[in-house]
C-alpha cells in the first residue's frame, strides 16, 4: 500500500471521529499550557526580587508534578477514546487489514493529534504567560517590570515531554488492537465493564499515602524552607487519591454487597451493583476531578491571601511611611545621640521637607562588633566575628510590653541566642545572665549590622558605662 493511503485514512478518520477527538485535544492542548507556563516561570529570573531560589525549586517541583499528571490525564482520556473506536478498528480487520496496517494508521493520526496540539498548547501558553504576567504587573506595581520568560529551551522540554505520553498513548492503542480480534473489537463498544477486583493491600496503601501525605502538610511550619518535604507530600497524597478511588472505592462497594441487610433493597441493589460495574473507569475520573479541584482551589486560596494580605506584610516588614538614618564618624554618648534625634525630628517638620512626624517611636540600642571566647566579648575582627547589640529595659519594655527588671550586674539574653554560660564579660565588666523567651514583635535592628547576641540592660548609664570602656580598647578584653 501507498504511503499516502495511511495518511489519508488517517486524516478521515480524525475527521470522522471529531466528537470525540475534540475534547482529547482541548484537554492535551490546556495540558501542554500548563507545563510550558510552569517550566518558563522556573527559568525566569525575577530580578530584583528576594528568595528567588526557593521559588525557582517551587516552580520545578510543580514542572514535575504537572508532567506526572499530565500522564495520568490523558492515558485515561485516551482510554475512552480508543474504547469508543473499537467497532470501527475492527471493521478494519474484517475489510482486509492486517493489525500493522491498522498500526500505522493510528501512528499517523496520533503523530498528527501531537504534533497539532503541542504546537497549539505552546503558542497558548506563550499567549496566556504574557497576559498573567502584564496582569501580575499591574497587581503587584512593582518598580521594575517583570518579563514572561520565552527561551528556546522550554519549547523543547514541553514538546518532548508530550511527545513521550503521546507515544505511551500510541502504545496502550495498539495493544488494544493486537492482542483482541476483529469480533472481538466489533463489540468492544458495547462491552461493559468487568467487576473489578478488589485489593485490601492497595487500599490500605493508598490510606497510609494520604494519611502521610496529610500528615507531613501539617507539620510542615515553613513550605519554602522545607520544599523537599513539601513535594513529596504532593505527590504522597495524589498516589493515595488515586488509590483511594480505584481501589479503595471498589473495596467498600464489595464490602456493602456482602451486607447483606443493605445490599437486598431495592435502591441500594441498584446502585451498588451499578457503581461496582462501572467504578473501574468512573473511580480514575473521579480521582482526575479531585486533584483538579484541588489545585483550584489551593491556587484560587493562596493567590487570594496574598493580594488581600500585601498590605498587612508590606506593614509588618515596612512599619513606617518614611525611614531617617543618621550616620557618624566617631561614637558617641547615648545623651548626644538622643539629643540629635531631637533635632532631626524638629528638622523633618520644617517646610523643608514638608512633612509631619505623627506616631514617632524610638529606642536607643548600641552594636558591639568582635567574637567571643567562652563567656568573653573580645572586641576586633576574627573568624567568628560575631555582632552583639544592647538595649535598655525600658526600651524593650516600651516596645515589646514587657516587665524585665534587671539588676545593676544582670543582662537579661533573648533566648534565640542559645548561649551556654551564665555570665558574660563585656569590655572587662562581669554580667549574670538571665534568658527571656517572649517573641519579640516590634524590636527591629538593621540586618546590616544587627547583632546576633541580643542583650537587655538595666539603664542607659550601663549602656554608657560598657561603650565608654569598649571604646578604650584597642583590641583584645
Amino acid at each position: 500500500m501507498k504511503n499516502n493511503f495511511y495518511l489519508k485514512m488517517a486524516l478521515r478518520n480524525i475527521r470522522a471521529n471529531k466528537q470525540l477527538y475534540l475534547p482529547y485535544g482541548i484537554s492535551a492542548l490546556l495540558t501542554v499550557s500548563m507545563l510550558f507556563q510552569m517550566l518558563s516561570l522556573m527559568s525566569n529570573k525575577f530580578e530584583g526580587m528576594r528568595g528567588v531560589d526557593s521559588l525557582i525549586l517551587l516552580f520545578r517541583f510543580g514542572s514535575v508534578i504537572i508532567g506526572i499528571f499530565s500522564l495520568i490525564f490523558l492515558l485515561y482520556t485516551n482510554s475512552f477514546l480508543i474504547k469508543r473506536r473499537k467497532k470501527e478498528v475492527g471493521l478494519y480487520g474484517i475489510l482486509g487489514l492486517e493489525k500493522r496496517h491498522v498500526a500505522r494508521i493510528l501512528f499517523l493520526e496520533s503523530l498528527l493529534v501531537g504534533t497539532m496540539t503541542i504546537l497549539l498548547g505552546l503558542g497558548l501558553g506563550a499567549l496566556l504567560g504574557q497576559l498573567l504576567f502584564l496582569f501580575l504587573n499591574y497587581l503587584l506595581k512593582l518598580p521594575i517590570q517583570m518579563a514572561y520568560s520565552l527561551e528556546p529551551l522550554n519549547f523543547v522540554l514541553t514538546a518532548t515531554v508530550f511527545a513521550g505520553i503521546f507515544f505511551i498513548a500510541y502504545l496502550y492503542n495498539v495493544s488494544q488492537v493486537t492482542f483482541s480480534n476483529p469480533i472481538q473489537l466489533l463489540r468492544g463498544e458495547k462491552e461493559g465493564e468487568k467487576e473489578p477486583k478488589s485489593n485490601v493491600l492497595l487500599f490500605i496503601l493508598g490510606l497510609l499515602l494520604l494519611g502521610a501525605g496529610y500528615y507531613i502538610s501539617l507539620t510542615i511550619s515553613d513550605p519554602i524552607a522545607a520544599l523537599l518535604n513539601f513535594f513529596v507530600a504532593v505527590l504522597l497524597v495524589i498516589g493515595g487519591t488515586y488509590l483511594l478511588f480505584t481501589s479503595g472505592s471498589i473495596y467498600i462497594l464489595k464490602r456493602m454487597k456482602k451486607n447483606q441487610k443493605l445490599y437486598y433493597q431495592p435502591r441500594a441493589f441498584i446502585s451498588i451493583s451499578g457503581m461496582l460495574y462501572r467504578m473501574k473507569q468512573n473511580a480514575m475520573g473521579l480521582a482526575n476531578i479531585a486533584i483538579l479541584s484541588c489545585m483550584v482551589i489551593i491556587a484560587l486560596a493562596t493567590t487570594t491571601a496574598i493580594y488581600v494580605g500585601s498590605e498587612n506584610a508590606l506593614g509588618s516588614h515596612i512599619a513606617t511611611d518614611h525611614q531617617a538614618t543618621v550616620y557618624y564618624d566617631e561614637e558617641k554618648t547615648i545623651d548626644a545621640v538622643q539629643a540629635d534625634l531631637e533635632k532631626v525630628t524638629a528638622r523633618i517638620q520644617t517646610d523643608t521637607f514638608g512633612l509631619t512626624v505623627s506616631d514617632l517611636e524610638s529606642y536607643t540600642y548600641m552594636n558591639l562588633f568582635g567574637t567571643f571566647d567562652g563567656n568573653a566579648f573580645k572586641k576586633g575582627e576574627g573568624p567568628t566575628f560575631t555582632g552583639t547589640t544592647l538595649l535598655t529595659a525600658e526600651a524593650m519594655n516600651e516596645l515589646e510590653n514587657l516587665s524585665l527588671n534587671p539588676e545593676p550586674n544582670e543582662l537579661y539574653l533573648h533566648e534565640a541566642a542559645h548561649y551556654p554560660y551564665d555570665t558574660v564579660v563585656i569590655a572587662g565588666e562581669t554580667f549574670n545572665v538571665k534568658i527571656f523567651d517572649n517573641e519579640l514583635k516590634n524590636f527591629m535592628v538593621d540586618p546590616e549590622v544587627g547583632g546576633i547576641y541580643l542583650f537587655v540592660a538595666p539603664n542607659k548609664e550601663t549602656l554608657n558605662r560598657i561603650l565608654q570602656k569598649y571604646e578604650e580598647i584597642e583590641q583584645g578584653y
